[in-house]
């Protein structure tokens, strides 16, 4: 598994060299200018050794990184070494997964999303509208547990502009139980009914693979799985129906998951995750393209972790695939800025305006006209010549 790591700044640099053991003097300075990094995950003692002496030989500098837990190889070169080693003919499984991550990293395109007949493109950020139908959210809780109120929220979500709507049964805040499969059901089935005639993709957050089933028949055309399709049946549901997946990262599961958010490697743990995730799904059926990656913020993170994962967010596209940020009303805004749920609208709409520019294709939000609104100016603003007014 390769991916391109960004560094911020020199100190940025040097902190993660010495964390992994590597010399301070791996690079020049002044030769650093322009380089490109990749990081070469998921490998073993031996291969580390043979990558690192290839690489070396054929004009680019590595290290085989000494102190981290599993193996990493740590690369840096001009990016005209690396367009040499995707044309060079002795190419192995390491040097075309280098070349691939380079390519999904630098790329401006992200694949579009087959959805039923057409497709969901992302020549544009999407904006994914949060409906809630629980009585213990964090943020909404109990607001649209009727369905009349839910349906007419739905319905004002789609005329603020949401180019999709998630539908939510059961709450998964931190701290939060499960609920039983057919209460969760009990609770989208009358919201359903009335919605499913809508023109808009209709998303279902859900972990439970009997729920998606039934919501899938009931108007559903994603699902959102918040434990990132760890269940077999989850997985025989989607690869059955070819819908579009959100596989999100998660740390343990919700009642538990702030207990323990320690990581050896933030960004190359999740990444790593992610990776095996996205294989394991193709394996058991699920299409790559049909997948959209969640590194999932605020699930098994502190918020120090959460800013760098959005800090960091453009190396997830490594992975190739459309990427989803959730940061809307999340606590780690509170602690910035203060403030309940309901008054995190500005640090909600500064983070998924980041998150944009930093590689985010769906942002996932409670307050859609004033999200809309933000991403039209940012994207005026980030593309020549597009006014998207």
């Amino acid at each position: 598994m390769a991916r391109v790591r960004r560094y911020h700044s020199w100190d940025d640099a040097l902190a993660e060299w010495r964390r992994y053991g590597l010399p301070e003097t791996f690079i020049d300075r002044k030769r650093m200018a322009g380089t490109v990094t990749v990081i070469e995950d998921d490998i073993s003692q031996d291969e580390a050794a043979g990558l690192v002496s290839s690489i070396n030989a054929k004009g680019g500098e590595a290290y085989l990184c000494r102190k981290s837990k599993r193996p990493k190889v740590l690369i840096n070169a001009q990016p005209h070494f690396y367009e040499r080693l995707s044309m060079m003919g002795d190419q192995n499984e390491f040097t075309i997964r280098i070349v691939e991550a380079i390519g999904n990293y630098n790329s401006e395109h992200t694949p579009s999303l087959p959805l039923g007949q057409g497709e969901l493109r992302f020549d544009r950020p999407l904006v994914m509208g949060i409906l809630n139908v629980t009585p213990d959210s964090f943020s909404d809780g109990g607001e649209d547990l009727d369905a009349d109120k839910a349906v007419e929220r739905f319905r004002e979500m789609v005329a603020e502009g949401a180019d999709i709507i998630d539908i939510g049964a059961e709450s998964t805040r931190p701290g939060s139980h499960p609920v039983t499969e057919e209460e969760e059901l009990s609770r989208l089935r009358p919201v359903l009914q009335k919605v499913a005639s809508s023109k808009i993709p209709i998303s279902i957050d859900t972990r439970h693979a009997s729920v998606a089933e039934s919501a899938l028949h009931m108007g559903g055309s994603i699902i959102n799985d918040v434990s990132g399709l760890r269940d077999d049946a989850m997985i025989e549901v989607i690869a059955r129906h070819q819908c579009p997946v959100v596989a999100m990262h998660m740390k343990g599961e919700p009642r538990t998951m702030q207990e323990d958010l320690h990581y050896d490697d933030l960004i190359g743990d999740i990444y790593s995750d992610l990776s095996i995730m996205l294989a394991r799904a193709e394996s058991k059926g699920i299409r790559k393209e049909m997948v959209v990656l969640d590194p999932g913020i605020g699930f098994g993170k502190g918020t120090e972790q959460n800013l760098e994962i959005i800090r960091r967010f453009r190396e997830f596209r490594g992975l190739g695939r459309p990427l989803l940020l959730g940061t809307s009303r999340k606590a780690f805004i509170g602690a910035i800025a203060g403030g309940g749920p309901k008054e995190r609208t500005s640090g909600s709409i500064a983070s998924a305006v980041v998150g944009v520019m930093n590689g985010a294709n769906i942002v996932r939000v409670h307050d859609v006209a004033e999200t809309v609104r933000a991403l039209k100016v940012a994207e005026a603003i980030m593309t020549p010549n597009l006014r998207p007014y």
